[in-house]
């Protein structure tokens, strides 16, 4: 609302916000703090920087748009809608809210759909032609969706040896405030990032 008060909305839609607006004012880099970097990341400051987290759908973990990119723009447009009901949604989206529409649900962010993130941020790359600009998804996400890469005992040396790894975004699932297991890449990040 005008006030700030976030009303209606979950934390996971505040952070894709956040995050846009944080590219909107020129803020530099976005990283989720699950993201640990092995090496420096360089930018060009006129290019979109993101990663495929999956075959058909960017991440937003690690995250730069220039100010006056289209992504931003069109977040920033949908920013000031009451509804935020973006034009981009999904067929699938588009029906699933429907059903929530039928049941009584008025807006589109009542659901608890995750519209905002990177699912956004791919058909809005797509709609501006960006896709072209998507590192490879080994780039941050080789251990993503599989936290075994990262948690258990393992050889990881090809992970760590690869030139085409420049970090991992992590994703925990629970695991985050364990103590890391000896020969785990987790307990190797560790003990090197003290």
């Amino acid at each position: 609302r005008p006030d700030g008060v976030w009303i209606d909305r979950t934390m996971l839609q505040f952070s894709d916000f956040f995050r846009m607006r944080l590219m909107a004012k020129n803020a530099g880099l976005w990283l989720d703090a699950d993201v640990l970097l092995l090496k420096t990341i360089e930018i060009d400051a006129a290019k979109p920087y993101f990663a495929w987290e999956r075959p058909r759908q960017l991440g937003n973990s690690v995250l730069y748009l220039p100010v006056n990119d289209p992504i931003v723009s069109a977040f920033e447009a949908l920013m000031a809608l009451d509804e935020l009901t973006p034009d981009w949604l999904s067929l699938q989206h588009r029906l699933t809210f429907l059903l929530h529409r039928l049941r009584g649900t008025k807006r589109i962010s009542e659901v608890r759909l995750a519209i905002y993130g990177p699912a956004a941020l791919t058909a809005l790359a797509r709609r501006a032609g960006e896709l072209s600009y998507a590192l490879p998804k080994k780039s941050f996400y080789a251990v993503h969706a599989e936290p075994k890469l990262f948690f258990e005992p393992q050889d990881f040396s090809a992970l760590i040896d690869d030139p085409g790894i420049i970090g991992f975004h992590i994703s925990p699932k629970g695991r985050g405030n364990q103590q890391p297991v000896p020969g785990s890449l987790h307990a190797w990040a560790a003990e090197k990032f003290r």
